[in-house]
């Protein structure tokens, strides 16, 4: 007998100890095979179907992706590039969230009664409910649930026996801040019907949206930012992630726009000062005119005039700029003491003090963002910690040497100016004096113009742009859902009793002692 032969024997003889053994016992594996497939059937009934949607996002990162164009730049000189890194500790941060959870006013939950059972209504719901104050704790302290009906007829809802109209404040009946009911018209409701409401701490929510939700690069090199979150009503799962780009890029704004409103109090305040000051030597050229009935200049006045106007137009941009980074130097020595908003560089061409300062900024943002839920000596808080103590003193060193240079180049010209002066003293005692005249209006004037443009420039960075975000897939729920998953449930429920039921069989007939079959002798 060869050896193909012998391990052909050998198969078909443990086939037919294995079929002998467990094939009396088929009833019972039938048995165990329905029970398991109604057993999973019955588990993926009762258990919530979860939808992953997903969204995607780009972000204009410093170190990566194109630049914009210099037409837009010089449209919102206020707005600087991000690192894709820290937005999306932005995006996943705990305020922006909650942010989330108030404009999509997901701490009222609305419930429907059922033959199998209460289940959760969202985009069905004829009304959406919101809370006056939902900061109030009261609202959730031992809150009852509220049932009332909704009156299709009507378009009103009762509460108790109590009717009320839609878009109105009525009292809380577990106390708390007031309620509102407002219609939801993307639900066709034509009957009445019967609701509860749940009320729930907003922290609440948002601590449960950001266990569920995922956000991160789509690659290293990449400043694509992929969202995605669970949940067991796909509709809601798509709100929250369009609302949470929403609030992401409105804090965004409202940052670009306090650091504008900053800088624009700021000019007008130079606005209004340089103002009086030119009006007041505008008097007192006109009067020393009509006093002294000087009408023009000799040839050597004017080329003195457009000297000196010049020096004095650099010295005053100097001493602008001395002022700015005074203010500057302030913010970052007394930083540790008190919060406040970065100051404006307005005539600081440095980009790189300019990119310190947006970085020291937001990292004291995503610092004292996660000193609210991280402790304070955990690693991540002494990272950003380490981080913005790395960043002053490169901050301070850069001021410090900015003013330096500057005050030099200050002392230049103001000798070279008194050089000037010392020349018109040789003029007629009646031009020199003109001179000086015309030359603080010049000065001052020039000044008054540099400020309006600013104004002009700061004014236009309120407008909408492009931003440093952009959209490029909208929310959007998987058709079937993500979990559980069927196949692997129906798999474990056929094969693990009828695992059970070999087992069973096996084992008995390990432990049996008695002579059954013929086959045995």
């Amino acid at each position: 007998m060869t050896n193909e032969d012998s391990s052909v024997e050998n198969r078909d003889n443990l086939f037919n100890i294995l079929s002998g053994k467990f094939l009396p016992f088929w009833p019972l594996f039938l048995v165990l095979a329905i029970l398991g497939v109604l057993a999973a059937k019955i588990y993926l009934s009762v258990t919530p179907k979860m939808y992953e949607s997903n969204a995607a996002l780009i972000v204009n990162d410093e170190k990566k992706g194109v630049d914009e164009s210099q037409l837009m730049e010089s449209f919102n000189v206020f707005e600087t590039k991000k690192i894709v890194e820290n937005e999306i500790e932005v995006l996943g941060s705990k305020d922006i969230i909650k942010d989330v959870v108030l404009s999509l006013h997901l701490y009222a939950s609305i419930f429907e009664s059922g033959f199998f059972g209460d289940h959760q209504v969202y985009d069905q719901s004829p009304v959406q409910v919101k809370l006056r104050n939902p900061e109030n704790s009261r609202s959730y302290e031992e809150s009852d649930e509220i049932d009332f009906e909704y009156v299709a007829e009507k378009k009103s809802i009762k509460i108790a026996d109590q009717e009320y109209e839609l878009d109105i404040w009525i009292k809380n009946p577990n106390g708390g801040s007031d309620l509102m009911f407002v219609e939801n018209n993307d639900a066709k409701i034509t009957k009445d019907s019967s609701f509860y409401i749940t009320l729930n701490d907003p922290k609440i929510i948002a601590d449960g949206i950001a266990s569920g939700l995922y956000v991160g690069a789509a690659n290293k090199s990449s400043t694509v930012v992929n969202l995605s979150y669970l949940d067991n009503l796909p509709q809601r799962g798509n709100a929250i992630l369009d609302q949470l780009i929403i609030s992401y890029k409105k804090a965004a704004l409202e940052n670009q726009n306090d650091l504008a409103s900053n800088t624009l109090k700021f000019i007008e305040a130079r606005i209004d000062e340089v103002q009086d000051e030119l009006e007041g030597v505008e008097k007192e050229l006109e009067k020393y005119r009509s006093s002294e009935g000087v009408i023009d200049l000799s040839e050597q006045g004017n080329l003195y005039l457009a000297n000196v106007g010049d020096y004095d137009r650099r010295i005053a941009d100097i001493n602008l700029q001395l002022s700015v980074l005074g203010k500057v130097e302030s913010y970052v020595v007394s930083k540790n003491k008190k919060s406040g908003i970065v100051p404006s560089t307005l005539g600081i061409d440095d980009p790189i003090l300019s990119q310190l300062l947006q970085r020291l900024y937001d990292a004291e943002i995503e610092y004292e963002q996660l000193r609210k839920t991280t402790a304070l000596k955990s690693p991540i808080l002494v990272a950003i910690r380490n981080r913005i103590d790395k960043i002053r003193p490169s901050i301070l060193e850069n001021v410090r040497s900015q003013k330096a240079n500057l005050m030099a180049s200050r002392s230049t010209l103001t000798e070279t100016s008194g050089k000037y002066n010392e020349a018109l003293l040789v003029l007629p005692e009646q031009e020199r004096k003109f001179v000086e005249i015309t030359r603080k209006k010049k000065s001052v004037s020039d000044l008054y113009d540099f400020l309006v443009q600013k104004r002009e420039v700061t004014a236009l960075s309120y407008a909408p742009t492009v931003g440093n975000v952009r959209v490029i897939q909208n929310a959007e729920s998987t058709r079937n859902p993500v979990r559980p998953k069927r196949i692997f449930i129906y798999a474990l429920g056929l094969f693990l009793p009828l695992g059970a039921g070999l087992a069973w069989v096996g084992g008995k007939e390990l432990m049996n002692s008695k002579i059954l079959f013929r086959s045995e002798l």
